[in-house]
């Protein structure tokens, strides 16, 4: 009867190594998702941000260009001399 317990006793400590590790694992993985989620976040709300900067950047480059060609170089006055 003594092997039979010390049989059982050992497979009581591993389920509780594994049931440790599972916790671990678990909670492993949830740090993993909420960095995950977190990040994903960071990147959306970065890309929101760049884009509405190039949308700035290409209406300023539009108004460059119209001053250029109104007022320094009026296409008018552009003449190709061949």
């Amino acid at each position: 009867m003594l092997v039979g317990r010390e049989k059982q006793d050992r497979i009581r400590k591993e389920n509780l190594h594994r049931y440790a590790r599972g916790k671990k694992h678990k909670e492993k993985k949830r740090h993993i998702v909420d960095y995950i989620v977190k990040v994903t976040d960071v990147i959306g709300k970065k890309q929101e941000l760049l884009a509405q900067r190039t949308k700035d950047l290409m209406q300023l480059r539009q108004t460059h260009i119209t001053d250029l060609t109104t007022y320094i170089f009026p296409v008018t006055d552009v003449r190709l001399d061949r």
